[in-house]
């Protein structure tokens, strides 16, 4: 079955039998670069800067605040509480914060 949300539920639920795909235009996003900023950690802040060009370093704070934002959705925690860890290949893990 296909479902396309224009906006997500309030609480999201997925089980072993489904895939959720999501879809943002970068370049139209309206959300503030100020506030997704609030969501990064300093590590993430700190690649963000090191963008050569405005225009990547903003893609890349709106992707992963929003990666952040609706990985909090599904946790039920806070956006600043969703951490990564990055493999030798550079692939993300969730970091479990709550036990470590």
């Amino acid at each position: 079955m296909d479902i396309i949300w224009q906006q997500p539920p309030q609480e999201l639920k997925i089980n072993s039998q489904e895939v959720h795909l999501w879809k943002m235009n970068l370049e139209t996003s309206s959300i503030n670069i100020q506030d997704a900023m609030k969501i990064l950690n300093e590590e993430e802040t700190i690649k963000a800067q090191k963008f050569r060009f405005e225009k990547h370093q903003k893609r890349f704070i709106v992707a992963r605040s929003t990666l952040k934002r609706i990985l909090s959705n599904y946790l039920g925690i806070s956006p600043e509480k969703i951490a990564f860890q990055y493999g030798s290949h550079g692939k993300p893990k969730l970091v479990d914060k709550i036990n470590t």
